[in-house]
């Protein structure tokens, strides 16, 4: 057996080889090679393959098994404030209780789509230390949108996708704006304020907004921000006076009447908003889509730490505390882990590029 070919099992039944999993060993090798230490043969023996990979595994045992002996850090790409932030200290407050250990949450917006953070994610220690709220956008729309990513999807371990729920549209109050078609009268009647909202460029706030526009037929400008929080705080201020934005962050200035929400994304209505139809309801059902927030890791994590982390969240989602905190922002837990987890990104990441391709939309790099 050709040493650097060996191969290991991995979670969700992907094969690794030594040389994906140690890549150091095989500079060892060739140096012991070339010093002789060991027989010149190209192919080191099958015991000796064995006794070799045996003591490395042993030692990323030993390591994974002192897991973890300092903080953690979980990487988010946004401002404070908002809904992936809410998800990610809730997540991180769970966390370190699990563990034992601080975890600190990093905010790192800007970039555009995210792309400071996941970058730094993306090329972060896979070690268990780094961790990383990917989202939608992130890892299903960005992929098509850009045509250079400093980062893949496949640079990611998938640990679980924690929470979804739909987008809502919302509208400012002096709009007097109660349904879609009240919004297209508004418009109609307002054409200077035809301009919506997005929390950020290239994801469904925005791709929303844009086939919003189409299906009135009542062109639309594009306002992006960098996260929900300033989107909404826009909203508020009248300074734009609709767009697609996280339930989470708008649901509080809904109850409390300065926000209108005129539609709900997801194929039934939220629990926090049974009163508000959904766009399927409005006629506009090939609009339904979820957001999602989830937890990953750097490409190469040990797998029991990996799995330990999955058990973790899955602990923390299971929290009645943790479902109370959720669902009051309008968050529903999944749990959708592991392989089957990186599998449904595939199958999204396949619909966002159809849409992607069919608006023109390509992001500034």
């Amino acid at each position: 057996m050709i040493f650097r070919d060996a191969s290991f099992s991995m979670m969700g039944g992907q094969e690794k080889t030594i040389g994906d999993l140690f890549p150091d060993v095989l500079r060892l090798h060739s140096n012991v090679r070339k010093y002789g230490m060991f027989p010149s043969s190209r192919i080191f023996s099958a015991g000796r393959s064995f006794w070799l990979a045996s003591l490395l595994c042993c030692a990323t045992l030993g390591h994974a098994q002192g897991w973890p002996s300092k903080p953690i850090q979980i990487i988010v790409p946004s401002t404070p404030g908002g809904a992936i932030d809410s998800y990610a200290r809730v997540s991180a407050e769970h966390l370190a209780q699990q563990v034992k250990q601080p975890v600190v949450v990093e905010n790192r917006p800007g970039g555009g789509g995210g792309l400071i953070a996941t970058e730094a994610a993306a090329r972060a220690a896979a070690d268990g230390y780094s961790l990383f709220v990917g989202t939608a956008a992130i890892l299903t729309i960005n992929p098509s949108a850009y045509k250079k990513l400093p980062y893949s999807p496949g640079d990611f371990t998938y640990l679980c996708k924690g929470v979804e729920f739909p987008l809502v549209l919302v509208a400012h109050p002096s709009t007097n704006a109660r349904t879609i078609d009240d919004l297209a009268r508004w418009l109609q009647a307002n054409p200077k304020n035809a301009s919506y909202a997005s929390y950020q460029p290239g994801t469904p706030s925005h791709f929303l907004g844009y086939q919003l526009g189409e299906k009135l037929g009542i062109p639309l400008t594009h306002i992006p921000y960098r996260g929900s929080a300033p989107q909404v705080t826009d909203l508020l201020g009248g300074n734009v006076f609709f767009g697609f934005t996280q339930l989470p962050t708008a649901l509080p200035h809904i109850k409390s009447g300065r926000l209108i929400a005129l539609a709900t994304t997801g194929t039934v209505r939220p629990d926090s908003l049974k009163d508000v139809a959904t766009l399927a309801e409005q006629g506009l059902g090939d609009l339904t889509t979820t957001a999602w927030f989830g937890l990953l890791a750097p490409k190469g994590i040990p797998a029991s730490i990996a799995q330990r982390l999955i058990k973790a969240h899955l602990d923390a989602l299971g929290d009645t505390n943790v479902k109370a905190k959720m669902a009051a922002q309008g968050l529903s837990v999944s749990g959708v882990c592991g392989q089957e987890f990186q599998d449904a990104v595939k199958q999204e990441a396949a619909r966002w590029a159809r849409v992607v391709k069919a608006t023109g939309f390509s992001a500034n790099e």
